[in-house]
């Protein structure tokens, strides 16, 4: 669950650090943000399957862990819209390779554990990082830099990703047979990330139907 605080850490970042700093009047704004809480709910609730009883906060260390990756994917997220579109190879790259430093010194106490691999282990991991993750790092990266190039809200693009564990959740449910989507817990968190998607993609749809359309600056135009 921690670490899908990534798309909020990406947010955060992108406009206190790199200077995306949002041109959008408060009200627009606001609602934005409270389409963020509500995509971050529906991880929670299929994290937890609707049992909020079952978190447990008692181990800091698994917390600090937790958001310390949150933490490094929304820096590196934020980062990645800065890079230009010439340079996104090599700085993916660099950060394969930095990554994989620091991968291999936080693990050198797990190393005993390679011997336990099997072929089908290693061929199913380096699968998974060259066709799901590879292609999803490219992808991310160059959705965030055009984002930046075209001046949308990052909020916007963040908030797609909170639709991942819901998504998940349901291609597990359908390849094993379970009941997951006919659960009253799994369908809340479609219709939470049904109205996250709605607060962040069109914040000025919400506004004219809070009656607030006026607070909308005229002269900015909304993606």
């Amino acid at each position: 669950l921690l670490n899908y605080t990534w798309p909020l850490f990406t947010i955060i970042f992108t406009m206190t650090i790199f200077g995306r700093k949002a041109k959008r009047p408060l009200s627009y704004r606001l609602v934005q943000q409270f389409g963020i809480l509500m995509g971050f709910a529906a991880v929670i609730i299929v994290g937890t399957r609707g049992d909020f009883a079952s978190l447990d906060l008692s181990n800091g260390p698994g917390i600090a862990w937790g958001l310390m990756g949150g933490m490094s994917y929304g820096l590196f997220s934020a980062f990645s819209s800065t890079v230009a579109k010439d340079e996104q190879g090599l700085f993916l790259l660099r950060a394969v390779l930095f990554s994989l430093l620091l991968m291999s010194l936080v693990s050198l106490s797990e190393l005993d554990v390679i011997g336990s691999l099997t072929l089908s282990d290693v061929l199913i991991a380096a699968s998974t990082g060259l066709f799901m993750n590879g292609l999803g790092y490219i992808t991310w990266t160059r959705a965030n830099r055009l984002a930046y190039e075209l001046q949308i809200d990052i909020s916007s693009i963040a908030s797609i990703m909170f639709v991942l564990p819901v998504l998940s959740l349901g291609i597990i449910a359908l390849m094993f047979g379970e009941d997951h989507l006919t659960q009253p817990y799994f369908l809340m968190a479609l219709l939470l990330i049904l109205l996250s998607s709605i607060f962040c993609q069109k914040p000025d749809f919400v506004l004219k139907w809070l009656g607030m359309s006026n607070s909308l600056h005229p002269d900015k135009h909304v993606h």
